[in-house]
């Protein structure tokens, strides 16, 4: 596994990368509160593609402290800018958003891929109010929503891992997925997409990933019968052949 620093105009973004050399390009966006380590298992299963876990502005190692959508945008522009080869967009919950934005201002990808979200993303009023009162109460309830079925050791990571990432960070965040409205833009999304869910993850639950599916013009839906918001680390495998049957079929019909 290849780490380093992407040099941006606001900053340095950590990024890590399989170290695959391929003309097939797969850049991993995270959600609320996450890093680039949440995509290592995915890195690992996906064997003939080129993939790139970013740390966004504010989170992980990146050396950005300014947390925006528009921060958030600005820097994974440069960064898929940067890359040589048919680059797919993978968002996870509030990574899906940013794809949006991405796309809105002409980000040259080949597909994008939507992972446990979509175009509106509500936030439960709970998790502001504690935020607030008891953020460490916050991040056990998180990440036991967010979880199929873990031990306590990976449990226990997950926690500090959002712990990590501050209370600041993920409140601008959470408000971020709170404000999210992308009916419009699913409508006439010009790139061919692919949404990955589970049918029992109560994150983001499936009716409201199938109504921003249902809006857009060039999309397949991949649902898979798990519990749980983290599938690219609890169902990593059967994502992987989610991500190479979609990219493949982007190919085959030369979108």
């Amino acid at each position: 596994m290849k780490t380093g620093y992407f040099a941006t105009t606001i900053g340095e973004m950590y990024y890590r990368h399989n170290e695959i050399k391929s003309e097939d390009i797969l850049v991993c966006i995270h959600g609320a509160g996450g890093d680039s380590r949440q995509f290592i298992p995915l890195m690992d299963a996906l064997q003939t593609v080129a993939v790139y876990g970013v740390d966004l502005p504010g989170h992980g190692k990146s050396v950005i402290n300014e947390c925006s959508l528009d921060i958030y945008v600005q820097a994974m522009h440069q960064f898929i800018g940067s890359l040589n080869g048919n680059v797919f967009v993978l968002g996870h919950s509030m990574g899906g958003g940013i794809i949006f934005e991405l796309v809105k201002r002409n980000a040259l990808i080949a597909g994008a891929l939507f992972l446990a979200t979509a175009g509106k993303l509500p936030v439960n009023p709970v998790v502001f109010d504690l935020l607030d009162k008891d953020f460490d109460g916050l991040c056990k309830l998180a990440v036991d929503l967010s979880y199929g079925a873990i031990d306590d050791t990976m449990r226990k990571t997950a926690i500090e891992c959002m712990k990590q990432a501050g209370s600041n960070v993920l409140r601008n965040d959470f408000t971020l997925c709170n404000s999210y409205n992308y009916d419009e833009t699913a409508a006439q999304f010009p790139v061919a997409s692919c949404f990955i869910a589970n049918r029992k993850d109560t994150m983001v639950p499936l009716d409201i990933i199938y109504a921003t599916f249902k809006k857009m013009p060039d999309a397949m839906l991949q649902v898979l019968p798990y519990k749980g918001h983290m599938s690219h680390i609890e169902q990593v495998h059967q994502v992987a052949a989610c991500i190479n049957h979609f990219m493949e079929f982007v190919k085959s019909k030369n979108f």
